[in-house]
């Protein structure tokens, strides 16, 4: 019964430190400052989405995007903010624009999320292409990363 209540309130201790974490997380994200609405700054992330449908990040970049031009470490910056504005920020019109090339039908899921503003206004995607080589192949710039 002792070994049952230890186990118990390690759960509970692991669990709240995990909920004052996120907490803290959150509260930081919330009070960042908001671009202004002509600036545009994204968080994008890529990696495999686990057997939990958890995507698990293997690479992470900033892009800016504004009057005085791109800033980032997006290794195609001006050429992922020029994709973007063309679409106005339309992320899901530029997933299925495949380049021409073969990739194996090897299905590897690979997944991409973006997090941040789009000029001035709170954005979130998520997409998941089949394999990376189909992410490579990607027409847009904003993917290739």
């Amino acid at each position: 019964m002792r070994k049952k209540a230890k186990g118990i309130a390690a759960v509970l201790t692991a669990t709240a430190s995990c909920l004052a974490v996120a907490a803290g997380t959150a509260g930081t994200a919330d009070a960042a400052p908001q671009p202004k609405d002509s600036q545009s700054k994204l968080v994008l992330a890529v990696g495999p989405t686990g057997f939990t449908g958890t995507m698990i990040p293997e690479r992470v970049v900033t892009l800016e995007c504004g009057p005085a031009g791109p800033a980032s470490d997006h290794p195609n910056a001006l050429k992922a903010c020029d994709d973007l504005e063309r679409v106005d920020g339309a992320f899901q019109s530029l997933v299925g624009l495949n380049q021409s090339g073969a990739c194996t039908q090897q299905y590897d899921p690979a997944t991409v999320t973006i997090d941040g503003y789009w000029k001035g206004s709170r954005v979130s995607f998520e997409h998941t292409f089949p394999n990376k080589c189909v992410k490579d192949r990607n027409a847009s710039f904003l993917f290739r990363f």
